[in-house]
């Protein structure tokens, strides 16, 4: 017994034509896929910080990233420019403001990281902490540091040129899980 199957017409080129690929979404893409990359803009990066405390406290550079997944991975990355008179030591550490945690790299929220000094000497101290926020809130990152033996200096100058760096940057990408 012989069986015939009958399929509808269609029009391949008018069906590849109603695909947005202006845009591949989100959803469709792979694991490890970057979904987005954000740069801190000048303003949030470029005054300079001093202390001579060695209390943690805010730095007041920062930037924000609002992750499209729930299960998404933030990694946020950049340098900061580091100076400590004497025999001292400068340090950075990364904290989600939005969820008060701190964010560490190494899984030890007691260690600082990043740290330099021991000389009177200018730093370009690169950083990378990895956060999986669990959430699609916007989430807002700053830079929190101290300082130990006496005063220390995050940004290069006093008084930066409008919209430099002041030898900082810090950006952040979401990386699809």
């Amino acid at each position: 017994m012989t069986i015939y199957v009958e399929k509808p017409a269609f029009n391949l080129r008018s069906k590849l034509n109603e695909l947005d690929y202006d845009r591949i979404p989100y959803e469709k893409m792979p694991s490890g896929t970057i979904i987005q990359y954000v740069l801190a803009p000048a303003s949030q990066i470029s005054a300079r910080y001093t202390t001579s405390s060695g209390t943690p406290s805010n730095t007041g550079y920062y930037i924000e990233i609002a992750p499209r997944f729930v299960n998404s991975h933030i990694y946020i990355e950049g340098v900061m420019s580091n100076h400590h008179n004497g025999g001292g030591y400068t340090y950075n550490r990364l904290k989600n403001a939005t969820s008060g945690q701190w964010v560490t790299d190494n899984g030890t929220a007691a260690a600082w990281t990043y740290a330099s000094g021991n000389d009177s000497a200018w730093y370009a101290n690169p950083f990378q902490f990895r956060d999986a926020p669990g959430s699609i809130e916007k989430q807002k990152y700053e830079i929190w540091g101290y300082a130990s033996g006496s005063l220390g200096y995050w940004g290069w100058s006093g008084s930066p040129a409008s919209g430099t760096r002041n030898f900082n940057n810090m950006y952040a990408f979401e990386v699809k899980q």
